[in-house]
């Protein structure tokens, strides 16, 4: 046997490494016995299998679109602040005017230096802090995938998704790895950390956040564990994050206590306890301060934010308490790491201000948005709110809720085991015949500043849910290192107190309980998902504002009953007793046990094979079995980002019009119409210049924010109306339909808007917002607006009193206005025959035009004119029977086959409205019979609709 080396004691502890004071031979079998073979292999598919699962969600594409219009005018016209979009963004500067509002110390500079100086180093305006993946995302695109402008072929942009979480899990397993965390046990919390932010991965410049935030955690935890020089990684990291995404600045947010505690650890305990509390406690003093202004009252200090105080202060003790009494117990890197990491802090620092084109203001705007008088106004946006908002529809916070029960538990077991770490040890030196539990069991060395980072990061995602994908990436590898720990001590601390050892303990039992606890936890998951799916993800009862939901409950008690077998597994274990009465009842315990291990990794390797082959037939029945909802915009970058529903067709008809001026938009379609507009190929602008767009503070300011907010809800007049029908019952009558129509149609004539443009998700929706109120009022009870174009998707009504909008609007008629195909020259030439001329000459012609429309789209947009508009003519009614009776004849006929093709759900939504108009005709005629047979199908396209809705969303 070969002979026993001690390691030096700055030796870091990891299951390739040899632990202190443990030697080498028993690491060695450790080492061989820690998960090899086809575990290894079936925790990398499983981490690659998570990570496809992970880019899988669907999430509706405004950010994507935005960036890759403004890559594309970058690419053209370079990187510069004159915005090319809109008609309400900020304007380059900062001019002379500018400077004069400036604080004195600001315009002494100014003086000082030149303004031309001031605009290289400091400009305002358009600060994109995404230019460079606006670039990447318009590189990647190939030109021939949307050359024609009524199409988008390519998943390039799908491909980059899938690749940036690659490396991020990558780099979880990686950084869990450099902690000492077992193989499995990292893949599983690997795995984890990509579900926790699965809703929110979408495609989009934040996405580099994610990966970089990753790769930023590892640099550090190789910089701690591995070696000093690594920290210099994160200048070209901050380099290029910098210009990616705005996010770098989380760089510096924990770049300062990772520095200021591993500088506490440099001192010796004295001056560790003079600086910690000579800076810290003050700091608690500025923080409350801030967060409860003088003039706030009782009433106005939100429990949360009392809450967030207590946790601080509790933190700040705790690290107090750890610094000064078990500072020789954490891993620190020494003087000069500190002096590294200073000097790579400052370094960054410069790199990012000079090796970006906005210079100075790429990192001031990071300021201004986050902490600005106006930046709560913007928080207002749903990916802002806090975490645990149930009632948020961007998102799911419950796979964090989970990790968040996950990491209090594991702090309060840690605490507990501490606790038993102490009296041990106490009674050890007390009994020196009796074998002290190792000092590397004891107290296992870890780096608390890391730990500081993650509890940071949790607390970012709690406060704003944007940053849940962080928050699994910090967090997960310390939740697998101090859930590993507690096992190989609570192991540890049960053989030494019954046999006196722990050497052979250690090899054969130790992975073996991360192997059942594993197992365990996934068996429970099952059981859970088995017996309460159907209330797991949905408020029970509809009372989505109330915290403890029972859904919450039932998290919490699934998630306390998984984590328990953490603890309960130690029972489990063949221990050598005493009181074993004969050599039979031992080999039954050990030919027990070993059954045992093997059915655990039988539920673990079920499970990944499962979730697998699960996975894969979930994404072939989304993303590329037949598309329900779209005929022709089908392929995997159009489902995943929702951009089927964009107005493709839209584009096309303001391009080939040549439109040009103000109009009025959606907040979400904003990017897309930039991008689908024909730029001027000198300036990069666009003729048809934006009120609004998803680029928010970077391109405006509040109050450009606030009258679009203002505009969309109707004003001041339509809440009052729909509150007087809310409390009296009375529903909204056409005099107020006409007040809020000549409200809307007056604030856009202000701002010289002649053209508006809005998603079916605004018109179509009565109960979601007042703005389905002021479009209704305006399209159908003002004279001054009028539809010029329209389908299932989107609407855009000009203003006729414009010598534009009238010409536009008069050409629909004369033919010089050009559509981009005949079903949308016929849909709209039929609804302004049926709606405003006023001969039955007309309405024949216009119910003609219409059924032409319909039978070269299946458009459920074409089938309404035909029975609403038209229906209100009794000499068409036997003409619109006929042609419902037809198609739902045919719709019949022809189900099997067109449910194998894309567009089958306008198909069923078109027949569903034809079964609405037959029933009606049949209760006229009281012909039960077919009123029945109309009913029935009627309630099988609704439960198709529903079908489909559940099928084809993920």
């Amino acid at each position: 046997m070969a002979k026993s080396k001690k390691v030096k004691k700055n030796k870091i502890q990891s299951n390739n490494e040899v632990p202190l004071e443990t030697n080498v031979e028993e690491q060695d079998i450790l080492v061989k016995e820690a998960f090899s073979g086809w575990p290894v292999i079936l925790g990398w598919a499983a981490m690659l299998i998570f990570t496809f699962h992970a880019c899988t969600h669907m999430v509706a594409a405004g950010d994507t679109w935005v960036a890759m219009a403004c890559g594309r005018h970058f690419v053209n016209h370079g990187v510069d602040t004159v915005e090319p979009f809109s008609a309400n963004s900020h304007k380059p500067g900062p001019t002379l005017e500018e400077v004069q509002t400036w604080p004195r110390w600001a315009q002494w500079i100014t003086d000082k230096v030149g303004i031309e100086t001031v605009r290289k180093w400091h400009p305002t305006g358009w600060i994109d802090q995404n230019w460079l993946t606006q670039v990447i995302f318009y590189k990647l695109v190939p030109e021939s995938s949307y050359a024609d402008g009524l199409s988008f072929t390519s998943n390039a942009l799908v491909y980059w998704k899938f690749a940036i979480y690659i490396i991020t899990i990558v780099c979880v397993y990686y950084t869990s790895r450099l902690l000492g965390v077992n193989p499995s046990l990292a893949a599983v919390f690997s795995c984890f950390a990509l579900f926790i932010g699965r809703s929110f991965l979408d495609i989009r410049p934040a996405g580099f956040s994610n990966v970089l935030a990753a790769v930023f955690i590892l640099i550090l935890t190789l910089s701690v564990y591995k070696n000093k020089l690594f920290i210099w990684l994160i200048v070209p990291l901050t380099i290029f994050w910098c210009n990616v995404h705005g996010g770098y600045i989380y760089i510096y947010i924990m770049l300062i206590p990772f520095i200021g505690i591993h500088f506490l650890q440099c001192l010796n305990k004295k001056w560790t306890a003079i600086v910690y509390n000579v800076l810290a406690w003050p700091f608690l003093l500025i923080v409350i301060r801030a967060a409860i202004p003088d003039e706030a009252s009782g009433e106005e200090i939100q429990s949360s934010t009392i809450l967030a105080l207590f946790l601080f202060t509790l933190l700040l003790g705790v690290l107090d308490i750890v610094l000064i009494f078990a500072k020789d117990k954490l891993v620190c890197i020494d003087w000069k790491g500190v002096c590294h990491t200073t000097g790579a802090f400052i370094v960054s620092f410069l790199a990012a201000i000079i090796f970006n084109p906005f210079h100075l203001t790429n990192l001031t705007h990071t300021f201004v948005i986050s902490v600005s008088k106006n930046a709560e106004r913007w928080r207002d946006i749903h990916e802002w709110h806090p975490a645990f908002d149930w009632t948020n529809p961007v998102g799911t916070a419950i796979p964090f809720l989970i990790m968040y029960i996950i990491l209090w538990l594991s702090f309060v077991a840690w605490i507990f085991a501490i606790i038993y770490m102490l009296r041990s040890k106490a009674s050890n030196d007390k009994n020196s015949r009796k074998r002290k539990i190792p000092e590397h069991i004891l107290w296992p060395r870890f780096d608390i500043a890391l730990v500081i980072i993650s509890i940071l990061t949790v607390y970012m995602a709690i406060r704003s849910r944007r940053f849940i994908p962080i928050a699994g990436i910090a967090a997960c590898p310390l939740i697998a290192f101090i859930n590993q720990e507690l096992i190989r001590f609570l192991l540890a601390a049960v053989s030494i107190r019954k046999f006196g050892t722990i050497t052979s303990f250690i090899k054969k039992y130790v992975l073996n309980s991360l192997e059942l606890n594993i197992a365990g936890a996934l068996i429970i998951v099952g059981l859970w998902q088995l017996l309460f799916g159907r209330w797991l993800f949905f408020p029970i009862p509809d009372d989505p504002e109330h915290k403890l939901q029972p859904r919450i409950i039932l998290f919490v008690l699934g998630v306390i009953l998984a984590y328990n077998l953490l603890f309960v597994s130690i029972l489990f274990w063949p221990f050598k007793r005493k009181n074993e009465k004969s050599r039979e009842q031992k080999l039954n315990m050990e030919n027990i046990f070993p059954k045992i291990i093997f059915g655990a990794r039988v539920v673990i390797f079920a499970f990944v094979i499962g979730f697998g082959i699960w996975f894969s037939m979930t994404f072939k029945r989304v993303y590329l079995d037949p598309w329900p909802n779209d005929a022709k915009y089908s392929s995997v970058f159009m489902r995943m980002t929702a951009s089927d529903a964009k107005p493709f067709y839209t584009m096309k008809f303001i391009n080939d019009n040549k439109l040009e001026g103000k109009m009025f938009n959606y907040w979400t379609e904003g990017g897309f119409i930039a991008w689908g507009q024909e730029p001027d190929p000198n300036t990069g602008r666009t003729p048809l210049q934006l009120f609004m767009d998803g680029r928010a503070q970077a391109a405006y300011n509040r109050q450009a924010f606030d009258e679009w907010s203002y505009i969309l809800a109707g004003g001041r007049i339509t809440y009052d109306i729909l509150l007087r029908s809310r409390t009296t019952g009375r529903s909204v009558s056409n005099a107020d339909y006409k007040n809020i129509g000549d409200f809307v149609s007056g604030e856009l004539k202000k701002h010289d808007v002649w053209v508006m443009l809005m998603p079916s998700s605004v018109f179509n929706d009565p109960e979601k917002s007042s703005s389905y109120y002021a479009i209704k009022a305006l399209e159908d009870f003002n004279d001054d607006w009028r539809l010029a174009f329209f389908n299932d998707r989107q609407k855009l009504l000009v203003d006729i009193t414009t010598q534009k909008g009238k010409e536009l609007y008069d050409g629909i008629e004369t033919g010089d206005t050009v559509y981009p195909d005949e079903f949308h020259s016929n849909l709209i030439k039929a609804h302004k025959l049926l709606k405003y001329e006023p001969t039955l000459n007309d309405k024949i012609n216009g119910l003609q035009l219409a059924m032409q429309a319909f039978n070269a789209g299946y458009s459920p947009a074409a089938m309404m004119e035909i029975i609403s508009n038209a229906i209100r003519f009794s000499e068409l009614t036997p003409s619109i029977k006929k042609f419902c009776e037809d198609y739902v004849e045919s719709f019949s006929k022809n189900r099997d086959t067109w449910i194998k093709q894309d567009g089958y759900r306008l198909k069923v939504e078109s027949a569903r409205y034809a079964c609405f108009r037959l029933v009606q005709a049949a209760e006229l005629e009281k012909d039960q019979e077919l009123i029945e047979i109309y009913s029935n199908l009627n309630s099988y396209c609704l439960s198709e609709l529903k079908r489909i809705n559940d099928e084809k969303r993920w």
